[in-house]
């Protein structure tokens, strides 16, 4: 969730964004509402980041999709625009994308990676693997350390 929104994703190969909201009453809690749906990865969705001021949604996909979305219209963006390109991320858990270009072993079948995290300093980049390893990169990663 990011400043009053939730995203969330999976094998339909959908986003769900919704708003959160204070819940009145006895109990009180949270309450969703839907205020959008992003379409138009071609594979699952795996990974959700969002910007560090909340205007945009990064996702990354199985078919190796890296896709981006204004929020909280869920409306897909031009990857290459100058905003996306300097936007300052929020956290960083996508597989792919600048700061992970480097953390993709020799051979990979681009499914070995399978999380990734950025350090709250934004140093250091973790990430796990198929294989049970987990593996500590300066980040941005442009090459495999």
């Amino acid at each position: 969730a990011h400043g009053g929104y939730l995203a969330a994703a999976g094998h339909d190969r959908v986003i769900d964004v919704y708003r959160v909201q204070a819940a009145s009453g006895a109990g009180r809690g949270v309450t969703l509402v839907q205020v959008a749906c992003c379409r138009g990865h071609t594979g699952t969705v795996t990974h959700l980041d969002w910007s560090a001021d909340g205007t945009m949604l990064m996702s990354n996909c199985a078919a190796r999709e890296i896709l981006f979305w204004a929020m909280p219209t869920g409306k897909r963006m031009v990857s290459h625009a100058p905003h996306v390109a300097a936007a300052a991320w929020a956290s960083w858990t996508c597989v792919l994308g600048f700061p992970a270009i480097g953390i993709w072993p020799d051979g990979s079948d681009g499914s070995d990676v399978n999380a990734a995290h950025r350090s709250a300093d934004g140093r250091l980049l973790l990430t796990a693997d198929d294989f049970g390893t987990l593996k500590l990169f300066h980040c941005p990663c442009v090459v495999e350390d």
